[in-house]
């Protein structure tokens, strides 16, 4: 029993390096980002996504992306791929998808670990080292994207804040929250359907000081970051329908979620 057990501390040690590692490089920029189809530009709306268990479902979200309208500027698809095993699909079907609308360009991140849907920050935080000012807009792989998305994201955008349809206003605890509607104040904002100023990732210390085990409530964490720094947060005009199936992670993660977002409150009423 005790081998186990040291197994098991050793598994979790190498674990926490691996992350610990992987931190400090993707926040520094260094991230294996591959351009597949297209040519990304600074010129072009970013839109950010991570996939793992849903990665039939790109070909579609790609396609709902080129058939965007009433955007003034072509957009750039970021994939954060967190499926190693299975990374020549994602591949093969970004490569293998038509584009002759709005979707300009493809690039596809490798993870060398899982790291959720904090990952898809990882690739803003590596925009703005490189240049790219103004909006980007994320993405979930369980959202049926609306045409007007990418057109409603470019009308709400305003710097150093961010928009989105899962917008919540809370009044102290997690589950004090009703469901804002357009002009109500936004206390949580759930990335997916979001745009925000690219300017927010500039400081590091977004990065670095998320707690490795609550790197999977990239939502709470972000919320917790626009308050703590006085950067407004809305509720974006549009609707967006959630596809429901088995791996909605939610579920799992609620009460963390619950516990992160009441510590970071008490933080900041301290």
């Amino acid at each position: 029993m005790r081998g186990r057990g040291l197994l098991r501390s050793g598994r979790s040690w190498l674990r926490d390096s691996i992350a610990a590692l992987a931190r400090r490089r993707f926040a520094s920029g260094r991230i294996p980002l591959r351009v597949v189809a297209g040519t990304p530009g600074h010129d072009g709306l970013p839109v950010l996504m991570c996939t793992w268990a849903r990665i039939e479902r790109l070909a579609e979200t790609i396609a709902e992306l080129d058939e965007q309208r009433g955007v003034d500027r072509p957009i750039d698809l970021y994939v954060w791929n967190n499926r190693r095993d299975r990374h020549d699909d994602v591949v093969a079907i970004a490569t293998a998808a038509a584009r002759s609308g709005s979707l300009r360009s493809i690039s596809i991140v490798r993870s060398p670990v899982n790291l959720s849907s904090v990952a898809r920050f990882y690739v803003a935080r590596r925009l703005v080292l490189d240049g790219a000012t103004g909006p980007f807009v994320v993405v979930d792989d369980d959202l049926r994207l609306p045409d007007d998305l990418a057109r409603v994201a470019l009308e709400a955008y305003a710097p150093r804040s961010a928009a989105g349809f899962w917008a919540w206003t809370v009044d102290g605890p997690y589950w004090a929250r009703t469901r804002a509607e357009v002009g109500d104040r936004v206390d949580h904002l759930g990335p997916a359907g979001m745009v925000a100023d690219l300017e927010i990732l500039r400081d590091r210390a977004f990065f670095d000081d998320l707690p490795v085990d609550d790197w999977s409530m990239d939502d709470v964490w972000l919320s917790h970051w626009m308050l703590a720094h006085g950067m407004p947060m809305r509720r974006l005009p549009i609707d967006i329908d959630f596809l429901e199936d088995e791996h909605n992670m939610y579920p799992t993660l609620v009460d963390r979620k619950v516990d992160f977002h009441d510590r970071l409150r008490r933080e900041r009423e301290r």
